[in-house]
C-alpha cells in the first residue's frame, strides 16, 4: 500500500513474543540466556520507575546477552538483546545510545529478512524521534512501521495506527497531511488518513 515503505517481499511467520518477568522480549533463537531473564526483571524495575542501580544492571545484562549471542554468530538473538538495550538506553535517558541499538537492530533485520522486526526498530525510531520533537522523522518512520505490519500481517499495526494518531492530533490535520504528502503517494497519504482518522461520538457531536 504505502509505495515508499516497500522493502522487498516480507513473506515469513508473525514473530511472537516471549513473556518474562517485568517485560516482553522480541522473538529470539533458542531459550533466553539468564543474563537476558535478569535483565528482563531490571528492566521491568525501570519502568516501575525503581532505583538507578536497577537500570545499570539491566544494560549490564542486555550488553552481556549481546556478546554471549555474538560468539556463535546468532544474529538474530544479538539483534534480540540490542533491541532491549535500547530500549533501556531510551528509558533513562540515553537516547544517544538508544538510536545507536535500533539502527543496529534494523541492519541486522533487514540482511536477515526478518519484516516483524524491521517493523518493531522503526517504530521504536519513531518514538524516540516523538520524543526528540521532531516529527518531521517520526510520522515516516511511524507509517514504514504501519506498512510493514501490514504486509506481514502482523496485530501490531494497532499500535502503529495508535501512535499516528497522536501525533495526528498533536499536530493538527494540516501539518501531517503536509508530512504524509512530503514522503508519500497520494494514495498512501489518503490511506493512512482513512485509518488515522478519530472516531465520531454518539450523533456526531464532538462534546
Amino acid at each position: 500500500m504505502y509505495h515508499a515503505a516497500r522493502f522487498g517481499d516480507p513473506a515469513r511467520p508473525e514473530t511472537r513474543h516471549r513473556r518474562i518477568p517485568g517485560g516482553t522480549l522480541r522473538a529470539g533463537a533458542g531459550p533466553a540466556t539468564r543474563s537476558e531473564l535478569y535483565g528482563g526483571v531490571c528492566l521491568g524495575c525501570v519502568v516501575a520507575g525503581a532505583a538507578h542501580v536497577c537500570r545499570g544492571e539491566a544494560e549490564e545484562y542486555f550488553r552481556a546477552s549481546v556478546e554471549v549471542k555474538r560468539g556463535p554468530g546468532n544474529q538474530v538473538g544479538v539483534s534480540n538483546s540490542t533491541f532491549h538495550l535500547g530500549r533501556v538506553a531510551q528509558l533513562r535517558g540515553d537516547l544517544e545510545l538508544a538510536e545507536q541499538c535500533y539502527r543496529k537492530c534494523l541492519a541486522i533485520d533487514e540482511a536477515e529478512g526478518a519484516w516483524t522486526e524491521v517493523a518493531l526498530d522503526y517504530g521504536e525510531l519513531g518514538n524516540l524521534r516523538v520524543e526528540q520533537g521532531l516529527p518531521e522523522e517520526s510520522v515516516p518512520l511511524m507509517v514504514r512501521a504501519l506498512s510493514l505490519n501490514q504486509q506481514v500481517k502482523s496485530h501490531n499495526t494497532v499500535l502503529n495506527i495508535t501512535a499516528l494518531r497522536r501525533q495526528r492530533a498533536a499536530l493538527g490535520d494540516e501539518e501531517f497531511t503536509r508530512l504524509l504528502g512530503r514522503h508519500f503517494d497520494e494514495a498512501s497519504v489518503s490511506a493512512v488518513l482513512s485509518l488515522t482518522a478519530m472516531l465520531p461520538t454518539t450523533g456526531g457531536r464532538t462534546g
